[in-house]
C-alpha cells in the first residue's frame, strides 16, 4: 500500500510540465531496453544498493534575460533482476548554497515509468535557475520515498557538477540524441567565418543522422552563436522539420552576421528547442566552433565561402575598365569553384565595388555560361559589372560578393543580402587583351562555345565625316544552334584622343553548329581618319542579371576585349574579278553595252555566292551600279538592297530586274536620254562603278572603263 501511495505522489509531482513536445532534446542514446554508447560528456554517476546507477550527462545552460535555463540527461541503468520503478526516486537540482530549483521532465519522456531488468533508459530534465548561477554551482540530489522518516524522503546520494566540466562538444564529435525514442547523431562538421566591413559572416555546417531503426522527424530547432564575451547572436537560418529514414542524414548550413566589435575567438554554436506551445526554450547542444576567421587563399588562388547550399571558392581573375558611351564600365572576371563532393547550385550573387574605400558602386553579377550548377571539383565563370563616370579617377578598387536570400512567397519583401567574401583591394586594373589581325578570341563554356575574329573594315565617305564599319565574325563551335547575346562595342583611335560608341546591326537568327555570324560595328568618325591604329572594344551586354538578348536594354557589359582593325581593301580595277561584299561575292561576266541615238542598253551575266552557314544583317546596305561617261554625264544608276539578295524582291530604284543569289542575267535599257548626250558616238568612253552604299554614304567596290559599245569579260 505504501508503494502505491508513493507512486501516486511522485506521479503527481512529476506531472507538472510546460506543454507537450514530440521531440526528445537531450535524451541520450537508447531505444527501449537497448544500451547505446554516448558521445556526451559525463558529469558524474551514483550507484545504489539495488544495482541501479544514475549517471548525469550533458548538462547545458542557456543564458536568458533574468534567468538561465538548464537541461541535463539522466541515464538510468538497472543491473538487477527485477524492474525498477522510477516513481520511487526523487531528483532535485540545487546550488551549493542550498537553493532548490523546480525540476521538470521534458514532455516526451513522461511516459517512461520503469527500467526493466538488465536494461537502461534516458530521461531529460530541465529547470530555470538564477541568472548568476554557474554550472559548477549545481548539485543533483537523489532521494527515495521513505514514509518512515520525516518528510517521507531519504537521501541516497548526490552528483555535483565539477569545476572542470566542459559543456561544449568539440567540433566534429557526435551528440547522440533521441527523438521519440529514436537515436539521432548531431555534429558540427565544418565551420567558416569571413570578415566583411563591420560584420563577421559565420557559416556552420550541422549534420543530423538517424541512427535508429525507425523513421524520425527533426524538430524546429533554433540556432545561435555565443561569443567568448557572452553575447548571443541568433543565426538567420530557419530549418523546417525533415523526415529521416534509418541511416538517412541531412546537412544544414547556418549563416548569420556578428559585429566585428566582439571577439572572433572562442565561439560556440547553441542549439535550442522550444517546448511545445510554451515560452520555455531549452538547450539541446553546445558545440565548439573551430576558429577560422582569416580569409586565406586556397590551392586555386581563390578564397572560400559558405552558403546554405555548401562550400564554394571564388578567384578574382581581374578587374577591367572599358568605355561605354559617356561612361566607363568596371567589369570583374571571377571563377567559382565547388569545394564539395556533390553538385552545387549556382549561388544567387550580388555585390559592389568599393573605390578608394569610400565610393560604393553596385554591380550586377551574371553567369555567362548555361551551367545549371557546379559539379564536384568543377568551376564556372561569373562576372560582376558596374558603371562609373568616364573621367572618375581612383587608386584602389575592392570587390565584395554578397548573397541574395530567397523571399519565396513574400513578393513585397526585398531580398536580404549577406556579405560572403571581400577580395583584397586592387591597385592596378587588368589591361584589356588586344587581338591582332588574323588573331581570334575564343570563349568555351557550357552551352556557349564561340570564336571571335575581325575580318574587315570598310570606310564610307561623306562630306563632313566618314563611317568606319568593322566586320566581326563569330563562329559557333558548340554542337547546338545558339542565339547570340547582345554585344556592346566602341571604336577607338590609336592616339587615345577619342572613343566613339559603336552601333551594331544585330543578327536575328540562330547560328548553326560550325556556322558563323557577321556583325557590323560602325560609327561616324572624323573625316580622313587613319585605320592603321583604329581598334574596337567589345563585350557581352547584360540586362536584369543575365546576358542580354533581343530588345533588352543593357545595364552594363562584361568580358571586354579589343581588336586591331585590318587594313582597308582597295577596290577592284577589273570587273571580271570577284568583288567581296562579305559574306557575299559578286562577279560579272559577258558585259555588253550598246547605244543608239535615243537609247542605251547594258546586259551581263553575274553570279552572287554566299559563304555557307553565315548569318548576317545587311539592312541599310545597297549595291549601287552607276555608269558615268567621260563628260561626267550619268547614263545609268540603280540601287539594289543587299538584304534581298536571297529573296530577289528588289527591282532597283528604277524598276530594273532584281539581283539574286546564284547565276543569273542582268539587263537594263534607257530610252530617250538627254538630247545633249549624243549617245550615237559609239567610241565614247565611260566608267562603270559599283558601290556599297550605307547610311547614304558610299565606298567603291569596283570600277571598269568601258565604251558605249563594248564587250568585256566574254566567255569566248
Amino acid at each position: 500500500m505504501k508503494k502505491s501511495l508513493s507512486s501516486r505522489m511522485l506521479g503527481a509531482t512529476l506531472a507538472v510540465s510546460l506543454g507537450f513536445s514530440t521531440l526528445t532534446s537531450l535524451a541520450i542514446a537508447a531505444e527501449s531496453n537497448t544500451e547505446q554508447p554516448s558521445a556526451l560528456p559525463s558529469v558524474g554517476s551514483l550507484t545504489i544498493k539495488n544495482k541501479v546507477t544514475f549517471e548525469m550527462k550533458n548538462i547545458q545552460m542557456l543564458p536568458e534575460q533574468g534567468s538561465n535555463t538548464v537541461a541535463f540527461t539522466i541515464a538510468f541503468k538497472n543491473e538487477g533482476k527485477s524492474d525498477v520503478l522510477l516513481f520511487d526516486y526523487i531528483l532535485k537540482l540545487k546550488d551549493k548554497s542550498g537553493n532548490e530549483f523546480q525540476t521538470r521532465i521534458k514532455p516526451q519522456d513522461k511516459t517512461i515509468s520503469k527500467v526493466s531488468a538488465n536494461s537502461s533508459q534516458m530521461i531529460t530534465y530541465y529547470a530555470q535557475v538564477n541568472s548568476t548561477t554557474q554550472l559548477s554551482d549545481l548539485v543533483l540530489q537523489i532521494s527515495q520515498w521513505d514514509f518512515s522518516v520525516s518528510g517521507f524522503e531519504s537521501k541516497v546520494g548526490e552528483i555535483a557538477v565539477p569545476d572542470t566540466y566542459q559543456e561544449a562538444i568539440p567540433s566534429g564529435d557526435n551528440v547522440l540524441l533521441t527523438l521519440g525514442g529514436v537515436p539521432m547523431n548531431m555534429k558540427v562538421s565544418r565551420s567558416f567565418n569571413s570578415e566583411s566591413g563591420k560584420n563577421y559572416s559565420p557559416t556552420v555546417t550541422l549534420n543530423l543522422e538517424n541512427a535508429g531503426n525507425r523513421s524520425l522527424t527533426t524538430p524546429e530547432y533554433q540556432f545561435s552563436i555565443m561569443t567568448s564575451d557572452g553575447y548571443i547572436f541568433p543565426f538567420d537560418s530557419k530549418k523546417e522539420p525533415v523526415a529521416l529514414r534509418p541511416k538517412e542524414s541531412v546537412e544544414w548550413r547556418l549563416t548569420g552576421k556578428i559585429p566585428t566589435t566582439v571577439s572572433a575567438t572562442g565561439w560556440k554554436l547553441i542549439v535550442t528547442e522550444k517546448l511545445g506551445e510554451s515560452t520555455v526554450t531549452t538547450p539541446v547542444g553546445v558545440f565548439q566552433i573551430t576558429e577560422s576567421t582569416e580569409q586565406t587563399e586556397n590551392a586555386e588562388g581563390g578564397f572560400s565561402f559558405n552558403t546554405k547550399d555548401g562550400m564554394y571558392a571564388a578567384k578574382l581573375n581581374g578587374i577591367y575598365r572599358a568605355p561605354w558611351e559617356d561612361n566607363d564600365v568596371l567589369s570583374a572576371d571571377i571563377t567559382l569553384f565547388n569545394k564539395e563532393d556533390e553538385l552545387l547550385p549556382m549561388p544567387s550573387l550580388s555585390g559592389y565595388l568599393l573605390l578608394d574605400n569610400k565610393v560604393k558602386v553596385d554591380v550586377s553579377v551574371v553567369q555567362s555560361s548555361q551551367s545549371a550548377g557546379i559539379s564536384p571539383s568543377g568551376a564556372v565563370k561569373v562576372h560582376a559589372a558596374g558603371v562609373i563616370p568616364y573621367d572618375h579617377v581612383f587608386t584602389s578598387v575592392k570587390l565584395v560578393l554578397q548573397e541574395k536570400e530567397s523571399t519565396t512567397g513574400k513578393t513585397d519583401t526585398p531580398a536580404k543580402v549577406i556579405d560572403l567574401l571581400e577580395f583584397p583591394a586592387q591597385t592596378k586594373l587588368q589591361p584589356l587583351a588586344y587581338y591582332g589581325v588574323n588573331d581570334y578570341y575564343s570563349v568555351s563554356e557550357p552551352g556557349r562555345s564561340l570564336k571571335y575574329q575581325v575580318v574587315g573594315i570598310n570606310r564610307y565617305e561623306g562630306m563632313a565625316g566618314d563611317i568606319a564599319a568593322i566586320q566581326l565574325e563569330i563562329e559557333n563551335l558548340s554542337k547546338r544552334p545558339v542565339n547570340l547575346s547582345n554585344i556592346i562595342a566602341s571604336i577607338g583611335l590609336g592616339d587615345g584622343s577619342a572613343t566613339f560608341p559603336g552601333k551594331i546591326a544585330a543578327v536575328k537568327n540562330k547560328v548553326s553548329p560550325e556556322g558563323k555570324a557577321m556583325l557590323e560595328i560602325w560609327s561616324s568618325l572624323p573625316k580622313g581618319f587613319s585605320t592603321s591604329s583604329l581598334h574596337i572594344i567589345i563585350g557581352d551586354a547584360i540586362s536584369g542579371g543575365k546576358l542580354a538578348e533581343g530588345d533588352a536594354k543593357a545595364d552594363a557589359y562584361i568580358s571586354p576585349v579589343a581588336f586591331w582593325a585590318p587594313a582597308e581593301t582597295a577596290p577592284n580595277k577589273n570587273l571580271t574579278s570577284k568583288i567581296n561584299i562579305y559574306p557575299y561575292t559578286f562577279q560579272i561576266r559577258n558585259l555588253d553595252t550598246a547605244s543608239e541615238s535615243d537609247s542605251f542598253s547594258m546586259q551581263f551575266d553575274y553570279e552572287i555566292a554566299k559563304s555557307k552557314l553565315v548569318e548576317t544583317n545587311l539592312e541599310g546596305h545597297n549595291l549601287v551600279m552607276s555608269i558615268v561617261d567621260s563628260n561626267g554625264y550619268k547614263l545609268f544608276e540603280n540601287a539594289y538592297k543587299m538584304s534581298e539578295f536571297e529573296t530577289g524582291t528588289s527591282g532597283g530604284s528604277s524598276g530594273e530586274n532584281a539581283l539574286r543569289i546564284g547565276k543569273n542575267k542582268f539587263k537594263a535599257n534607257i530610252t530617250k536620254p538627254d538630247a545633249g548626250s549624243k549617245l550615237a558616238a559609239r567610241t565614247r568612253t565611260a566608267k562603270l562603278y559599283i558601290y556599297d552604299e550605307f547610311q547614304g554614304q558610299r565606298r567603291l567596290l569596283a570600277e571598269q572603263a568601258i565604251t558605249l559599245y563594248s564587250k568585256i569579260g566574254t566567255d569566248e
